[in-house]
């Protein structure tokens, strides 16, 4: 996978002159996104965004010795100025690679009103599918019309990390 976004992004930046580069810090993480203009008012971007913690949590009833919380996303994504200035709907998806795991050793647990004693509890919670719908708005132009060196960008979106169904 790594391999062909850094073939994809080579020859981006041979075939299209209409390229744009820009820093991002958000709810998916901190990172980078590659605008391509495609025609006047429609642009494709994608990038990579990630965020890592990690540490002990403490309670009064748990003790968790060892808990990650692991974000890593890259948007592909199609701009529509419907304008021709900065605002923007978003179309598209992200590859997502997120999860949240956890360990605690040694500890009484309570289930179903029972006192269990645990010498080794684990467990990882991350998404079935890696892939989710993006629909979004947003306001700036990475592409620069106007020879200005610096942008701001504001996006506001729905990552729909859940199949999708539809009742008759």
């Amino acid at each position: 996978m790594k391999k062909i976004l850094l073939v994809f992004l080579f020859f981006s930046f041979i075939c299209w002159s209409d390229v744009g580069f820009g820093l991002k810090v958000g709810t998916t993480g901190s990172g980078f996104d590659l605008t391509f203009g495609l025609r006047e008012k429609l642009n494709s971007r994608t990038g990579v965004s990630y965020y890592n913690i990690s540490g002990k949590l403490e309670k009064a009833d748990a003790r968790i010795e060892d808990s990650e919380l692991n974000l890593l996303n890259s948007p592909f994504l199609i701009d529509w100025h419907p304008f021709g200035g900065g605002f923007r709907f978003s179309l598209g998806a992200f590859y997502t690679d997120t999860y949240v795991s956890a360990k605690a050793r040694d500890q009484e647990v309570a289930i179903n009103d029972r006192e269990y004693r645990v010498s080794n509890l684990s467990g990882k919670i991350s998404l079935k599918n890696n892939f989710a719908l993006y629909f979004g708005i947003g306001i700036g132009n990475a592409i620069n019309k106007s020879n200005r060196r610096l942008h701001f960008s504001l996006d506001i979106g729905v990552i729909c990390i859940q199949v999708l169904q539809i009742f008759h």
